[in-house]
């Protein structure tokens, strides 16, 4: 039995299909009021959401994609996904990160 949310689980590799492509956001976005402050962490990395569709466990969620990889997508494209799950604080919680267009 594995404790504490194994972050280091491999999860499972699935086939999904883009149902939407959402608005682009940055990775260091920040509200107006703290907008004054510099960020030390370098240049902001800019991403594409997307709705996904992984029919073998029929799954619905959104992953986060670069923008340079983001803008070559279209929906009904297929892509290769990772699945991960972690059952931390009792609470079952499913991640879906894009590994690949296929």
């Amino acid at each position: 039995m594995k404790e504490n949310g194994d972050k280091n689980s491999a999860g499972v590799e699935v086939e999904g299909v883009i149902t939407r492509i959402n608005s682009s956001s940055s990775s260091n976005s920040k509200s107006s009021s703290s907008s004054s402050k510099q960020s030390s962490s370098g240049p902001s990395q800019e991403y594409i959401t997307a709705s996904v569709n992984v029919p073998r466990y029929g799954i619905e969620g959104n992953i986060k994609i670069e923008k340079t990889i983001g803008e070559t997508l279209k929906v009904f494209d297929r892509i290769k996904l990772r699945i991960e799950a972690s059952d931390r604080d009792f609470r079952n919680r499913t991640s879906l990160i894009f590994m690949e267009k296929i």
